[in-house]
């Protein structure tokens, strides 16, 4: 395994966030889509005209009607109203920045978990590579003891096996960490 595990982390983690915002968004990609190209429209026509140009305008633009550019407009206005910019200065917030977010964390709670994610990633780099792949497989490609058997070549029961080998490992190395730790600190 080439890359830094923090690497593929970082990936795998943005990936997942796009994922979850697009899964709770109630517009189809098609429709963000056609409020993208009316939005285009707008800029374009605006540059031409130099003034803001009319729906009727737009709509002859993109070759649709204008209750149709109503409609997109309207839809996109629901949904992105919270990043309309707050002030007129480039430098203003948009409304969604000022939003408190419940699930975040304290700066002590964030430094412990950056801690516990840089404990866990230097303990999987002391598992077997076969092991590594299997933890690696299961809990960042979700994939399923049966699926990680197949891609590499092995039963099902085995790869269950391996994995929950893993898991002693990590737990006995995890805990030696700890150990360590409260001793230089004693110390």
């Amino acid at each position: 395994m080439g890359a830094r595990f923090e690497t593929y982390a970082l990936v795998r983690i943005r990936g997942n966030i796009i994922d979850k915002i697009r899964s709770q968004d109630f517009l189809p990609r098609s429709v963000r889509r056609k409020i993208k190209d009316v939005k285009e429209a707008q800029e374009e026509l605006k540059k031409q005209f130099g003034r803001a140009a009319t729906n009727t305008e737009i709509a002859n633009f993109l070759g649709i009607e204008k209750e149709k550019v109503e409609q997109l407009l309207s839809d996109d206005t629901t949904i992105t109203s919270i990043y309309d910019k707050k002030g007129s200065s480039d430098g203003d917030l948009e409304i969604i920045d000022t939003i408190q977010d419940s699930h975040s964390l304290a700066p002590h709670e964030e430094l412990e978990e950056k801690d516990v994610k840089k404990e866990l990633e230097n303990a999987l780099k002391r598992l077997p590579e076969r092991e590594r792949t299997i933890m690696v497989l299961y809990y960042h490609e979700n994939m399923t003891l049966k699926e990680i058997g197949e891609a590499i070549n092995v039963s099902e029961s085995r790869i269950s096996q391996l994995h929950a080998q893993a898991i002693m490992k990590l737990k006995n190395l995890l805990s030696e960490n700890r150990s360590e730790r409260l001793k230089r600190s004693i110390i």
